[in-house]
């Protein structure tokens, strides 16, 4: 076995190779195995004690490109797949800060302490970009003597999108096609001109927004797929701002709520896709509202900051550290099943998209502040 690493979570002992290869051919050797592992239309996984790989069903090797077991044997799931925090560590996968949120490896740690099966949910950032959705089962197993763990993923991917369209998108088409409905009968009995002209701005507005709304989904379904065109135009920062604000300034959902401009922000020009930059700013502004009560104020600024221009949304409230670890995860959200697409959009489309960098920062005397930095002209070249 492996010298012992430094590790926040996981135990980081490894066994050697040759334990694994042991194992692995131990497990080979099972022809009922392989003839059960063949019919199962999910990913299979069996781990060692040190949560290390020692045999894949065909699913996961056909996934990966791998021809045999032993191109991935000794390593663990989230190396496996690519998963951004297994290199946090020297240790790797399970032992840093992150993994503790990670329903995976919970999940496995679980099953091996409590001799259970054990479900739950994991959602994976890989380095490639994409993210996966699993739901996992965790099984504990001995075989000739020997104790594993079987891991089975179940990829939910459609499902959460599924969710998230029925709890968030639908939502907010429902609250604009409202005030459409509402102005419109307002339209048609009043017979007062003023009433009128301001009933038809109204039905323009919400329109315009019903539009802008299905585009952004659209745009973040060709987001996932690598599929989305990026369209450069000039912008300027302050009314960008300006735009978001009045967006939610004028919602019903926001009303008891202060939405401002920091008046020291910086007027900037900037070659950028306004469209994705705008959901980003918009995304940030309502992950702000939603962590606010009653009376409380979001501050929307922009400042140059060496050669980038950085637009941020603040509120104070405090993000706890098991939030802090999940924030950008896809379909994470405090909030319910069917959220979490927000803050996960904001680095996609700010970093993959528009060559940019999010992130965050938050303490209880400060509060919580998301940042989107970009650079003032946009670089196809730019690293993703």
């Amino acid at each position: 076995m492996t010298d012992s690493l430094a590790t926040q979570f996981a135990p980081p002992e490894r066994a050697d190779s040759e334990s694994i290869s042991r194992d692995v051919q131990l497990l080979m050797r099972s022809a009922l195995l392989e003839q059960l592992t063949r019919t199962i239309p999910c990913i299979l996984l069996i781990l060692n004690r040190q949560r290390q790989i020692v045999y894949a069903n065909r699913g996961i090797l056909d996934m990966l490109g791998a021809s045999v077991v032993e191109e991935i044997a000794g390593k663990r799931p989230g190396e496996m797949i690519g998963c951004i925090h297994s290199a946090r560590l020297q240790a790797g996968c399970g032992t840093s800060e992150f993994c503790r949120e990670c329903g995976a490896a919970r999940a496995v740690l679980q099953s091996q302490s409590e001799k259970t099966t054990v479900v739950s949910e994991a959602s994976i950032s890989t380095v490639a970009g994409g993210p996966y959705e699993f739901r996992v089962w965790a099984s504990p197993w001995t075989y000739e003597g020997r104790d594993f763990t079987i891991v089975t993923l179940l990829d939910i991917h459609d499902e959460k999108r599924r969710q998230a369209l029925e709890r968030t998108f639908f939502h907010d088409v429902n609250n604009i096609l409202t005030v459409l409905a509402g102005h419109s009968q307002l339209l048609a009995a009043s017979g007062d001109p003023a009433c009128s002209l301001e009933s038809v701005a109204a039905i323009l507005s919400a329109s315009n927004r019903l539009v802008e709304e299905i585009a952004s989904q659209r745009r973040l379904l060709q987001a996932e797929s690598g599929e989305l065109a990026v369209s450069i135009s000039n912008v300027n920062s302050r009314s960008l701002l300006d735009e978001a604000r009045q967006t939610f300034a004028t919602s019903p959902d926001w009303s008891e709520r202060a939405i401002a401009v920091d008046n020291d922000s910086d007027e900037v020009e900037l070659a950028t896709d306004k469209n994705l930059l705008r959901r980003v700013i918009e995304n940030m502004t309502k992950n702000a509202l939603e962590a606010t009560t009653k009376g409380q104020k979001v501050l929307l600024a922009c400042k140059k900051s060496g050669s980038s221009v950085v637009f941020s949304v603040h509120n104070p409230g405090f993000m706890p550290r098991p939030v802090q670890l999940q924030v950008f995860q896809r379909s994470f959200s405090q909030k319910g099943k069917g959220r979490g697409i927000g803050t996960y959009s904001m680095k996609l489309f700010g970093e993959r998209y528009l060559k940019g960098k999010v992130w965050f920062s938050t303490s209880e005397d400060a509060g919580t502040t998301f940042h989107v930095s970009l650079p003032p002209a946009y670089s196809q070249n730019a690293p993703a």
